[in-house]
């Protein structure tokens, strides 16, 4: 069996990239969401889900150094409102 790496990263799976997550393979998927619960309600449209704070540079540079294998990005995610100066 030859397993692939993720090479899409969907930040912020809500309405829209969940839909879209539907219509991709689950092992090539990290899904990137801020709560526990998200992550639950997507558990099974995703082979890997990360709950992150994409505020955080460190968490955002941590993403990346996990999943080297990543060739796209998809952000779906609002933009900050408690530090607009910080942009992920």
């Amino acid at each position: 069996m030859n397993i692939k790496a993720p090479e899409i990263l969907l930040l912020g799976c809500g309405y829209t990239l969940t839909l879209v997550a539907k219509y991709l393979k689950p092992e090539s998927l990290v899904a990137v969401v801020s709560s526990p619960e998200s992550a639950e309600r997507i558990r099974f449209l995703a082979g890997n889900i990360e709950i992150c704070d994409l505020t955080q540079i460190q968490s955002v540079n941590k993403l990346f150094q996990q999943y080297p294998s990543l060739q796209t990005v998809v952000d779906s995610t609002p933009p900050p409102t408690e530090n607009p100066k910080v942009i992920a």
